[in-house]
């Protein structure tokens, strides 16, 4: 697939561009809130790398959101408590008939239906389990709201404004 690769990296150039069309215009405003009196080439490249690799990172498709995480863990734990549910009404249903009933019903499923009566409980057990678990794991992946955080940008403006002033003087300009 060679006539692919020009149009993957003119899509890559043109998001890589946009980024950095974005982050430029707030870079002043960077500037002056870690103190720096001048532009600052070098500042501003590490502010635009690190704001393109967090949009970057956040338009990815193995990047979820943890409150999408968390949906999808629900929907396990809810699927796994609905067919626990439903094992054991069959389960009580198959318990009801007389015995020559029930023989009955066994004669037409087979080996196989009876193996698969007996690992019932087996299946219940562990369906709750796995109900159980998926809802603790979905316990981790709360949601605060609002947009996705930016990791790059954990540090504050001042954390800046102190790694910047620890540089040498002529990395400053």
């Amino acid at each position: 697939m060679p006539d692919q690769k020009p149009e993957i990296d003119t899509v890559v150039r043109d998001i890589v561009k946009l980024y950095r069309d974005i982050t430029a215009r707030r870079l002043p405003e960077y500037e002056r809130a870690i103190g720096l009196t001048s532009a600052n080439q070098e500042f501003r490249e590490k502010v635009i790398e690190a704001v393109s690799t967090c949009m970057f990172q956040h338009i990815l498709p193995g990047n979820p959101r943890r409150s999408q995480i968390r949906k999808q863990l629900l929907a396990v734990g809810d699927a796994a408590r609905k067919a626990h549910d439903s094992l054991c009404n069959l389960d009580a249903a198959l318990s009801a008939p007389e015995l020559s009933e029930l023989q009955l019903l066994e004669r037409h499923w087979g080996v196989l239906g009876g193996i698969a009566r007996r690992f019932i409980p087996n299946e219940v057990s562990w369906l709750r389990n796995a109900s159980s678990l998926a809802d603790i794991f979905a316990k981790v992946f709360i949601d605060k709201g609002g947009r996705p955080e930016m990791g790059h940008f954990a540090s504050s403006p001042m954390d800046w404004q102190k790694q910047l002033k620890s540089a040498p003087a002529k990395e400053r300009r």
